[in-house]
């Protein structure tokens, strides 16, 4: 939605799509000065955000990017981590058995 990554939305990082940061990416500086009134980010007066709805045209076109990526995120991981779980089962017992077999007080 923000168009960046976390460590980038956050400020640990400097990773912006295309090397800088444009008026599309939303950083959670911006939306800090833009709730405190220092208008020099999502509401400062450059780019998308001096146009009418320009935090949410910018929202809605980062969607509209990566949208389905994120959907497929949300969806996809969890199934995949169930999946593994079930078919991994099995073997985690057994390496669990042997390990409390040596005398290691550890799990897999």
């Amino acid at each position: 939605m923000t168009g960046v990554d976390l460590a980038t939305f956050m400020g640990l990082s400097q990773n912006f799509p295309g090397g800088s940061n444009s008026s599309w990416e939303i950083t959670a500086k911006e939306l800090l000065q833009s709730l405190t009134g220092q208008a020099q980010g999502v509401g400062g007066g450059y780019g998308v955000y001096a146009q009418p709805g320009g935090l949410q045209k910018a929202v809605k076109m980062n969607l509209q990017n990566g949208g389905g990526r994120m959907l497929m995120s949300v969806v996809a991981i969890p199934i995949a981590f169930r999946i593994g779980k079930k078919l991994l089962r099995s073997p985690r017992r057994q390496a669990n058995k042997l390990l409390r077999d040596t005398g290691l007080q550890v799990a897999v």
